[in-house]
């Protein structure tokens, strides 16, 4: 939801990829809540973070939006990466 929210208000000052811990399925509950805002990520596959570190991905900013439960599973991105949790 936060990288549907980032590209849509910031339009293309941030290139944004928004994975989660785990590749999986998306929640329909988000993707009704995306589209009621104007936003339809019906479409989009799920991938993990670890697959795009796996890719060479570096970033400049990480905002990681994770719950309190799951922060020490929140993944940590090599690099000159500043990181806001």
């Amino acid at each position: 939801m936060a990288g549907a929210s980032l590209k849509k208000f910031a339009g293309d000052r941030f290139e944004v990829e928004s994975p989660g811990i785990e590749p999986g399925k998306l929640n329909p509950h988000v993707v009704r809540v995306r589209a009621e805002d104007g936003i339809d990520i019906s479409r989009k596959q799920t991938q993990g973070a670890m697959d795009l570190h796996r890719k060479g991905r570096s970033y400049n900013f990480v905002i990681a939006v994770c719950s309190k439960e799951a922060t020490d599973r929140c993944p940590i991105f090599p690099g000159q990466a500043k990181r806001f949790v």
